[in-house]
């Protein structure tokens, strides 16, 4: 879940999906949001950038979670 606030900030709750030691587990992270046209940035409050894009009403990006790996971020906009 991504919560972005009007001041710029952010807070994400992350829950990893698969199996594994991720698999269910949530973390959650905050910082603020930088717009880039049809892209954006998350500053993370620990020094991270996730960049994201839109596509329709999602956004979606590949980073390097705490743990070393990989992983994908797809965040779909909930209905008014």
């Amino acid at each position: 879940m991504l919560e972005i606030k009007d001041d710029g900030t952010y807070q994400l709750v992350e829950t990893g999906r698969g199996r594994g030691d991720m698999a269910g587990r949530k973390t959650s992270d905050s910082g603020v949001v930088v717009a880039n046209g049809r892209t954006i940035t998350l500053k993370s409050s620990s020094g991270q950038w996730i960049p994201l894009s839109r596509n329709g009403n999602a956004l979606y990006g590949v980073t390097s979670h705490r743990s070393g790996r990989t992983i994908q971020i797809t965040v779909e906009r909930e209905a008014p």
